[in-house]
C-alpha cells in the first residue's frame, strides 16, 4: 500500500512544467512579442513617411501649378519681382466669371536663422490692389502655400528674364533638407502666353 502511494506521488511529480521551463517559455514569448512590435513600428513609420511625402509633394505641385498659371496668363507688362527676388506679383487672368482679372503674389520668407528652410506664401486680391513685400505675410492676409522651402544655388526665389519669362529657383522637402532624396524642385522658367491685354492692373507700381 505505501509503495503504491509513493509510486503515484513520484508519477505526479513528473506532471506539468518546472519553474525553469516556465521562465524559458515566458522569455521566448516576450522575445516574439518584441519582434512583432518592432516590425509593426517600422511598417507604421514607413507608411507615415510615405503619406507625409505624398502630401508634401501635392502641396508643392499645387503651388507650382498656381505660379505657372499666374505667370502664363499675365499681360506683357503685368509681372514684377520685388523684395530682393523673394516676391513675385502678377496681374493675371483666369479668375472667376465676375472677376476674371486679378492681382496675385507669392512671397518667400527665409527661415529664422541662416540655412533654415523658409515658407512660401501667396495672396489673391482684386485688380487695383497693390501687392508688395511684407514683414509678416500671415498677419497681412497672406496664406501658406508651401512650407520647408529653400533657395537653390544661392539664387533668388524669383527673377525676370530678358524675354519676360519668370525663373523659379526653389526646392521643398518634408524634412526641410534640400538635399533630401524626397525633395521636390521648383527650378524652372515659366514663359508668358499672349493675352491681348497690357497694363499691370494696379497690382504694383
Amino acid at each position: 500500500m505505501r509503495r503504491a502511494v509513493r509510486q503515484r506521488l513520484r508519477a505526479g511529480d513528473q506532471d506539468g512544467f518546472t519553474l525553469v521551463e516556465l521562465i524559458v517559455a515566458m522569455a521566448v514569448g516576450l522575445l516574439v512579442i518584441a519582434m512583432i512590435t518592432g516590425g509593426l513600428i517600422l511598417v507604421l513609420g514607413h507608411q507615415r513617411r510615405v503619406v507625409d511625402t505624398g502630401q508634401s509633394s501635392a502641396e508643392i505641385q499645387a503651388a507650382f501649378t498656381s505660379i505657372q498659371r499666374g505667370v502664363r496668363n499675365t499681360t506683357s507688362d503685368g509681372a514684377k519681382v520685388a523684395g530682393s527676388g523673394n516676391v513675385l506679383v502678377v496681374f493675371t487672368g483666369g479668375g472667376d466669371t465676375t472677376n476674371k482679372w486679378r492681382c496675385q503674389a507669392w512671397q518667400y520668407m527665409p527661415g529664422p536663422t541662416a540655412g533654415d528652410a523658409g515658407t512660401l506664401y501667396t495672396r489673391y486680391a482684386p485688380q487695383g490692389t497693390k501687392l508688395d513685400a511684407v514683414t509678416n505675410p500671415k498677419s497681412a492676409g497672406w496664406t501658406v502655400a508651401v512650407q520647408h522651402v529653400s533657395l537653390t544655388s544661392g539664387l533668388p526665389a524669383f527673377s525676370l528674364a530678358a524675354d519676360g519669362s519668370v525663373k523659379l529657383a526653389m526646392v521643398a522637402s518634408r524634412t526641410g533638407n534640400p538635399d533630401d532624396i524626397e525633395a521636390v524642385r521648383m527650378d524652372t522658367q515659366v514663359v508668358r502666353l499672349p493675352q491681348g491685354r497690357t497694363g499691370n492692373g494696379g497690382c504694383f507700381s
